[in-house]
């Protein structure tokens, strides 16, 4: 009696945390489609209204450039080369500065060997080596994700960017009327 008294109490111990880490698993699970969602998104990187600080960032090329350089928006594109979005992105971009010369783009990449993965782009390509940056700065969390910034590195609009059409949509959310008209003035020129 005995024995079967505590080989049933081990079992459902062991019932218990195996039912536990499940939940965790479900929780984790929940987590992802969250995230994935408009609302989860909008929460995700840093607030619109942020100001960015005044970044010193080093191209593949070896180069130095700095935030404030920019007197026009620009479009800080956070990658993952490893990933599909990313990669369709990226191959079209080249064609998108050819249409938008005003444009302003720095791509960030959290793979080092950057010439491998990454095409030969009309923009500064900035390696992280690791996801430092864009975790703790900018707070992000998914890939392909953009910032808009005004002209004083202020956050006007923010999101996931799988296409053009993406980033464009960032520049129409923006209530600024100088960076949404910079898109207009292109596209009616």
């Amino acid at each position: 009696m005995n024995t079967l008294f505590y080989t049933s109490y081990i079992v459902l111990w062991a019932l218990v945390v195996g039912l536990s880490l499940l939940m965790l698993l479900v929780f984790r699970q929940f987590g992802i489609v969250y995230l994935k969602s408009s609302d989860g998104v909008a929460r995700s990187g840093i607030r619109i209204g942020t100001n960015v600080p005044d970044l010193t960032l080093t191209t593949k090329n070896g180069n130095d450039i700095n935030l404030s350089k920019y007197t026009e928006p620009v479009v800080l594109l956070f990658t993952s080369p490893g990933c599909g979005p990313c990669k369709q992105l990226l191959a079209k971009l080249n064609d998108y500065l050819i249409e938008y010369p005003k444009m302003n783009i720095i791509v960030f990449s959290n793979d080092t060997n950057t010439d491998d993965v990454l095409p030969n782009l009309r923009c500064p390509i900035i390696p992280l080596p690791d996801r430092k940056l864009y975790e703790e700065v900018f707070k992000g969390e998914v890939t392909p994700f953009a910032f808009l910034l005004d002209e004083n590195r202020k956050v006007v609009s923010k999101g996931v960017v799988s296409d053009m059409s993406s980033i464009e949509n960032l520049y129409k959310a923006s209530k600024k009327s100088t960076v949404s008209s910079l898109l207009k003035s292109e596209v009616s020129a």
